[in-house]
């Protein structure tokens, strides 16, 4: 028998409330201050290196190598995208807009994110800032890092998925998706949030729709991911991902990756087997939260699973926060409580303890052997609070699928 929740969700207001408002000017206080002091940022080895929008400029740089009709792909530009950008060329963008593209690139992350967290209580505007003005949110927003931009994109899924109109039901994620995996490959992971699509028959189409795209957008890019599949660095801080692990700790990579995906299953389904989860249901209330959570969830532990991340791309772990900051104000089973607050915890943790790593070594020299020590201990830690974070995740997706078997055949009110 499934459990329904025994508190009333906060009434729903209009989500330009104070809490929202104090989240977003404090973020941009911090993103203000750091403007004005970025030595801050290189201390916690996020700085700019004297480039603002480093990764906004190199793209802009490329796009004009490729108006010219010169090899963008070559060893000056190092254009680690597919050939999707060019199509800006007729735009007019050069590297010399880099500042103002920057500043849109990263605003539209931060605005997607506060509207993505859209707080209903004092606690769930710390947890919101304790991501926002953590060392990887930093680092991606100095950069101008198109996963900013591609955050923002996907934000539109899941209110495409819930609108009153069949047309986006269907379509809207699909063609919000195909177009993120065109620019850079991931979004695809985000997919499998499209199970929750109701009634069965509109999920049906939309997965038929999506699935039409994603074969052709990869005939398309399928020599840009063979050309880039390993380019991001796999080693030092601020990388997280399956390849760099098992690359960093000489493990063979497609064992690696069958062993993780059985360990990450096998784990989730305990959870879910063992614990209340099995018989909880997500309260009807929270459908839109739980739905970014899914997305975001999703695409995260792909991205684990198949590539080697810089840390900016925990950009996506802000679609989790608003779901589970809801939950604080249900009365829930003992064990879905515990997942969810440990859930949170091991997340804004895991962003907060390798600046601090960090900043120890900047601030504190060591000989070569102390390093080398330090660096293998801290990698040790590391690597296992990333995979509690994903075993975590692991129980969410699990029981997501689960719930999606269990309740195949129900209608939303939107529909």
């Amino acid at each position: 028998m499934e459990s329904a929740p025994r508190a009333q969700l906060p009434p729903e207001t209009s989500p330009w409330n104070r809490y929202l408002l104090v989240l977003a000017l404090v973020s941009l206080a911090v993103c203000i201050g750091c403007w004005q002091y970025p030595q801050v940022m290189g201390v916690a080895g996020v700085g700019h290196g004297g480039v603002w929008f480093r990764d906004t400029f190199a793209v802009l740089t490329a796009i004009d190598v490729y108006r010219q009709g010169l090899d963008p792909y070559g060893e000056a530009t190092k254009h680690y995208y597919s050939h999707w950008w060019f199509w800006l060329h007729v735009t007019g963008v050069k590297p010399g807009d880099s500042l103002w593209i920057g500043f849109l690139v990263s605003g539209s992350g931060l605005v997607a994110g506060w509207w993505m967290a859209r707080p209903r209580r004092a606690a769930e505007v710390g947890w919101a800032l304790a991501v926002f003005c953590s060392a990887p949110m930093l680092l991606g927003l100095n950069r101008g890092n198109v996963d900013l931009l591609l955050f923002a994109l996907l934000g539109g899924c899941v209110p495409a998925m819930l609108s009153p109109v069949r047309f986006w039901r269907i379509a809207g994620a699909a063609m919000l998706l195909t177009l993120g995996m065109g620019l850079k490959y991931y979004p695809a992971f985000g997919a499998l949030v499209l199970l929750a699509l109701r009634p069965a028959r509109e999920r049906t189409l939309a997965i038929a729709v999506t699935a039409t795209l994603f074969a052709l957008t990869l005939c398309s890019i399928l020599p840009d991911v063979v050309r880039f599949g390993g380019a991001v660095d796999r080693a030092g801080f601020y990388v997280f991902g399956l390849p760099s692990f098992a690359e960093k700790f000489g493990l063979p990579s497609r064992a690696s990756l069958v062993g993780a995906v059985v360990v990450l299953l096998g784990a989730g389904f305990w959870i879910f087997r063992r614990t209340s989860l099995r018989t909880w249901t997500v309260p009807a209330g929270l459908r839109f939260e739980y739905l970014n959570f899914i997305l975001g969830a999703s695409i995260l532990t792909g991205c684990f699973l198949l590539t080697a991340n810089y840390a900016y791309r925990w950009i996506f772990g802000l679609m989790l926060l608003s779901f589970l900051g809801r939950l604080d104000s249900l009365s829930l089973p003992a064990a879905v409580r515990g997942l969810k607050n440990l859930t949170r915890l091991l997340f804004v943790v895991h962003l907060w303890i390798e600046p601090f790593i960090v900043a120890d070594l900047n601030l504190h020299p060591r000989t070569l052997r102390g390093l080398i020590l330090w660096e293998r201990t801290t990698a040790m830690a590391m690597t296992g609070l990333t995979w509690a974070v994903f075993l975590c995740l692991a129980a969410w997706l699990v029981h997501f699928l689960a719930t999606q078997t269990r309740i195949a055949r129900e209608v939303p009110a939107a529909a």
